[in-house]
């Protein structure tokens, strides 16, 4: 959402896409944090929770009519599962 062509093409306000950006960067720490955990038990829910709050982040900083324009530029959100296989360590 913050690359500059889709910025652009929202119409994002340079406060629109700190905020983005800052939500970005906790999202990934967030999900990191859980990809990175030696836990495996409840990853699969840690993961749907954490994309769905994210989501909603991002949501809460565009306009209404932005929030139209990102739902017509992506299609419907995916709800898929994410496979995580980390490499065993030796």
């Amino acid at each position: 959402m913050t690359s500059p062509k889709v910025a652009s093409q929202l119409g994002l306000t340079d406060d629109q896409k700190d905020h983005l950006q800052r939500h970005q960067k906790e999202a990934r720490s967030e999900m990191a944090d859980v990809l990175n955990s030696r836990s495996t038990e409840g990853r699969d829910a840690k993961l749907h929770e954490l994309r769905a709050t994210s989501r909603k982040r991002l949501m809460d900083v565009l306009t209404d009519d932005q929030e139209a324009k990102w739902k017509e530029m992506t299609g419907a959100p995916f709800n898929g599962k994410f496979l995580y296989d980390p490499v065993e360590e030796g």
